[in-house]
Order: structure tokens, then sequence, then C-alpha cells
């Protein structure tokens, strides 16, 4: 294979690489705008059912917040990567996961999962993360139920999430945010507005607009999560895509000159062939 085969036949392989590359990239980007279309929707059921727990500690008597017990241990759960091709994001997150004697950690996302054993941090539960926007609920749906099965055990009785949060003005920000026990004070409304018909029970109803309140967190942390990975999924193929095009003017730029000096040698040979003759 002559030399300009050789380099045509890495152009070729480059320029499919690159649509490859290209490719993930507006997936990533699709991805990003998808995550950031659902977040406005979270926050507003958050806000919701904050609404609601205010509202409904007008009928509670003496409302107080769960009361922790010796036994149990604060659980920090981390938003992490399941897939490759993100930079620094995994890395970043487990360096801030900064846990104190007798914490537990739960980690979402295979690709911290890893890197979290190879740090020997030990997680206590795991799960893959979800990958695209529409499975995050059902994601957050099986972390709730494992927190609230620790809970109603009494082996946990604080809970933390870390996740990264993405912004296209700055860069990525690593978040940590208290979602159990939830402080009721911050949602004790004045004691002038009237109470609100209710045909639960006032400790069942203020139950269940706790769940899912913890719930609404818990979600809008994995959607943060997951456009943050995409972004810095996105960052890395535009980062890929630009080498493998810088790459691609420099092979074509030396298939040119090596087809310039094959027309060369082949025009030298045909001259000394000629004089040859002649001679």
């Amino acid at each position: 294979m002559t030399r300009v085969a050789e380099i045509e036949t890495h152009i070729g392989n480059m320029v499919e690489l690159r649509e490859i590359v290209g490719a993930m990239r507006s997936l990533a980007s699709m991805r990003v705008q998808r995550t950031q279309q659902m977040l406005p929707g979270i926050r507003g059921y958050a806000d919701a059912m904050a609404q609601g727990i205010g509202t409904a500690l007008l009928v509670m008597p003496e409302p107080r917040a769960p009361r922790a017990t010796e036994r149990g241990c604060r659980t920090v759960v981390l938003f992490t990567a399941e897939h490759g091709f993100v930079g620094g994001f995994n890395e970043r997150l487990l360096a801030a996961a900064a846990l104190g004697h007798g914490d537990q950690l739960f980690i979402l996302g295979t690709r911290g999962i890893v890197a979290g054993e190879e740090r020997g941090l030990g997680p206590a539960w795991t799960h893959p993360m979800a990958t695209r926007p529409e499975a995050a609920a059902e994601t957050t749906r099986r972390l709730t139920n494992e927190v609230y099965r620790g809970i109603a055990s009494c082996e946990i009785t604080r809970v933390e999430v870390m996740f990264a949060r993405h912004s296209q003005s700055r860069e990525m920000t690593i978040e940590r945010r208290r979602v159990f026990p939830v402080d009721l004070a911050t949602f004790a409304p004045a004691r002038s507005r009237q109470p609100p018909l209710h045909n639960i029970r006032p400790a069942r109803l203020l139950e269940r607009l706790i769940a899912d309140y913890v719930f609404a967190l818990l979600a809008e942390a994995a959607i943060e999560s997951l456009a943050s990975e995409n972004a810095a999924r996105f960052a890395a193929m535009q980062s890929a895509h630009d080498n493998i095009s810088n790459k691609l003017e420099e092979l074509r730029r030396d298939a040119r000159q090596a087809r310039q000096a094959e027309v060369t040698t082949e025009l030298l040979d045909l001259v000394t062939g000629a004089e040859a003759q002649r001679g």
C-alpha cells in the first residue's frame, strides 16, 4: 500500500469517528435541553407540596419533626454518571463526599460506583443511574423506597443528597442538601389562616405530604445530576470533535504532500527513462 493510500484510509477512519462523536455530542445536548425543560415542573410540584405541608400544619395540634434515634446514622446519597466520556465528573463528586464517622454512602451511577470502590469508600447501597430524563422517576422511586426502609428500621436518621448542578453561565457546581428530616418550622403558616377541610387524619395527611415533598427533592437532584452529566459529556465530545477535525486537516495536508511527491517521482522516472533511451 502506497503512502497516499495509507493516509486516505486513515482519513476515512477519522471521518467515521468524527461522525460518531458528533452523534454523541448531539444526543448529550438534546438530553441537557430535555432535563432543563423538566426542572420547572419538578420544582413546581415541590413548591406545591411545601404549601400543602404548611396548610396541613394548621390542623396539627403540636407539629414536630420526626425524632432521631441514637442508633441511626446519616446517609449521603451521591448522584454520579452511569456512562463514561464525562471527564472528571465522577471524581469531583467523590472527592467532595466528605463522610463522617458512622456515615453511610448511597451511590447512583455505575461509573461512580466503580470509582467509589476504587477509592475504598464501600457504599452501603448502589443502583444504576437513569440514562434518560424519562427514567429518572423510576430511579428516584427505587431510591426513595430504600431510604424509607432504612428510616422505618431506624437505621437512617438523616439523609443528605449530593449532586452536580449545571449552569450555562458558569462552571458546574456541586450541591449538598438535607432532605430528611424535614424542618417543619420552615413551612409553618400564620395561625390566622383558616384551617383546611380534610378527610384524612392530620398526622397521616402530613406524613403523605412530606413523603411526596422528599420524593420531589430527590427527583430534582436526579434530574439536575443527569443534566450535569450530559453537559460534561457534551463538553468532552466537543473537545474530541475539535481534536479530530484538527487531525483531519493535518492528514489531508499530508495526503496532498504525499500525492505531490508521488507525481514528482513519476515525472522524474519518466524524464530519466526518456534520457536513458536517447542515450
